[in-house]
């Protein structure tokens, strides 16, 4: 059963995301960083910005800020299949 709604989340988040740049708040501004290898704040995000870096050369997908928020999609369902087994 975890594995179903990890998998329908993740489903869920890709059908609705955003195919191009986002201007509010710092989602553009994390879609760009990841494509560069940058620092995004001080603290950097830098598991995120190696994910999404890895996602957005790696996939040969959509534009680079789809494929910046699938490296999001794609670790939603990552981190709910070990949450939904510890009960």
């Amino acid at each position: 059963m975890p594995g179903g709604l990890a998998l329908g989340s993740g489903a869920a988040y890709l059908a609705t995301l955003s195919p191009g740049v986002r201007v509010e708040t710092d989602v553009g501004e994390l879609q760009f960083v990841g494509y560069v290898l940058g620092t995004a704040h001080p603290t950097g995000y830098p598991l995120y910005t190696m994910l999404s870096w890895a996602f957005t050369h790696a996939v040969p997908l959509g534009t680079v800020a789809w494929r910046a928020g699938s490296a999001s999609g794609s670790a939603r369902p990552a981190t709910q299949l070990p949450a939904g087994r510890a009960r």
